[in-house]
């Protein structure tokens, strides 16, 4: 029996949305229904498929991450001899948590000039969803991405007292099927 051996590259999706990678010349459909989901594809199908647009987008916008530094060397996409990416950064959740509460603001727009609109925006909701606010920095996202954290903040907040109060008016309310007529 003979067992070939391809070699895979795995793409990551670093949204909160659905992306889906198809190319039906080669019968090719992977779908990435959620952040941080991998999936793999011949390195050759990601060769051929970096030349159609929407799909070096994805790649270079940071929605698609490829983890492998000699994948992404190989592919063209990071200049050879690089240990850690250069032209399409990440940030881990830790690398946020750090870049939008200790780091200097200096700091912070060094990190920010190499990062993509999509990065920059995924730093927006994450500062959001964890109620991290620092002034300088926030107004400084707020040029890049035009997404106000302050707002995003203030809008969370009222959803979720929103929320507490639909949950208590449940609660007051008599279970359905019960009759009681008005006096």
């Amino acid at each position: 029996m003979l067992q070939s051996t391809t070699r895979m590259v795995r793409l990551r999706n670093t949204t909160d949305k659905t992306v889906v990678v198809v190319d039906p010349i080669n019968n090719i459909r992977r779908e990435f229904p959620r952040k941080n989901v991998v999936q793999e594809i011949p390195f050759d199908m990601v060769a051929q498929l970096l030349f159609q647009t929407g799909f070096r987008n994805m790649i270079e916008s940071g929605m698609l991450f490829i983890d492998s530094m000699e994948d992404k060397i190989d592919l063209g996409l990071e200049e050879p001899d690089t240990t850690t990416p250069t032209n399409i950064v990440v940030f881990s959740d830790e690398e946020k948590v750090q870049l939008l509460t200790t780091a200097s603001v200096s700091d912070f727009v060094e990190k920010l000039s190499h990062v993509t609109y999509e990065e920059a925006a995924e730093l927006v909701k994450f500062a959001a969803k964890n109620d991290i606010y620092n002034p300088e920095k926030s107004d400084i996202l707020k040029e890049i991405t035009g997404l106000d954290v302050v707002a995003m903040i203030a809008k969370k907040k009222a959803f979720e007292e929103a929320d507490k109060r639909a949950a208590s008016m449940k609660e007051d309310r008599e279970p359905e099927g019960v009759f009681k007529p008005r006096r």
